[in-house]
């Protein structure tokens, strides 16, 4: 039995609830890996603790401008353009 037969008799808010599960885990998993990551690179490059700190930083902002844009879309259209995607 192959995977793709199996998840398409799964009801929509099972694949939804999953894939969401599984962006989360992606996007943990990420950000422990650039943390990580960023030590070797403070060295690699010659940044100062300072240098470090502002990339890390900037690595929030596309969070920060994603919520201001969906929060936008909330308040112009409502939760309803906003849940069927429609922006």
């Amino acid at each position: 039995m192959r995977v793709t037969s199996v998840i398409t008799h799964w009801p929509r808010r099972y694949v939804v609830v999953a894939l969401t599960f599984l962006g989360c885990i992606i996007a943990y998993t990420d950000r422990v890996n650039i943390s990580v990551a960023a030590i070797a690179m403070k060295d690699h490059f010659g940044w100062s603790q300072t240098q470090k700190g502002f990339v890390l930083a900037n690595l929030v902002n596309p969070y920060a401008a994603d919520t201001t844009r969906c929060d936008v879309v909330d308040r112009s259209a409502g939760g309803r353009a906003h849940r069927y995607g429609r922006w």
